[in-house]
């Protein structure tokens, strides 16, 4: 069937997102890194400890987000520490302890990467990997092309992504 998309604002788009996997693996913490050259660009970051994270963007040769673009790999529990702006310090009594990431490739190859993270050590498995690559893919076409055209007002969310599910 034709697929809908709907015109939506980045932070709708990633909570949609969210919410959806969430469904399907537990995580705390959904961050969608995109490519830029160079650097990967945290364009929105969803979840209770997403003030933890840092905004700015990064040297690609950093962080655990940063290894997925360049290797063009999944890590399945990866240590959120090794995220380039995570603020896990001893101050924070509540640790992000795993974190699962999947590169997004669209037509025209890398978009960036999704990062979901949990609070426990070796929350993910091989199934969750597969899940989430699976919603990488359906993901990262309709945001190529806004973000090709450094447009985040505006991204095409397909349906199934928005759309309230229904019970099976």
């Amino acid at each position: 069937g034709t697929e809908l998309t709907h015109s939506l604002g980045a932070s709708e788009v990633t909570s949609a997102i969210h919410e959806r996997v969430k469904q399907m693996v537990a995580h705390d913490n959904l961050a969608i890194y995109v490519s830029r050259g160079e650097e990967l660009e945290p364009i929105e970051i969803v979840g209770e400890q997403s003030h933890l994270f840092g905004r700015e963007a990064f040297p690609v040769a950093k962080g655990l987000s940063g290894r997925v673009v360049q290797h063009g790999s999944s890590i399945l529990n990866g240590d959120p520490c090794m995220e380039f702006g995570f603020k896990n310090d001893s101050v924070v009594v509540y640790k992000l302890q795993s974190a699962l990431a999947v590169p997004m490739m669209g037509p025209k190859g890398m978009v960036g990467v999704m990062t979901i993270y949990h609070p426990d050590r070796h929350a993910f498995n091989r199934h969750h990997l597969r899940l989430l690559e699976a919603v990488s893919q359906q993901v990262a076409p309709p945001l190529q092309r806004p973000l090709r055209h450094h447009d985040q007002e505006t991204l095409a969310a397909p349906a199934h992504l928005t759309a309230t599910p229904t019970p099976t």
